[in-house]
């Protein structure tokens, strides 16, 4: 049963990765290197 949670529930690690990224390129639209 929690393989089917697993799979109706996206992991969180997903969405932190995804936010992080989002923060990565404003932080760099932001800050020209």
């Amino acid at each position: 049963m929690t393989a089917l949670v697993q799979a109706q529930e996206p992991p969180q690690q997903q969405r932190e990765l995804a936010r992080l990224q989002a923060q990565g390129l404003l932080v760099q639209a932001q800050q020209p290197s």
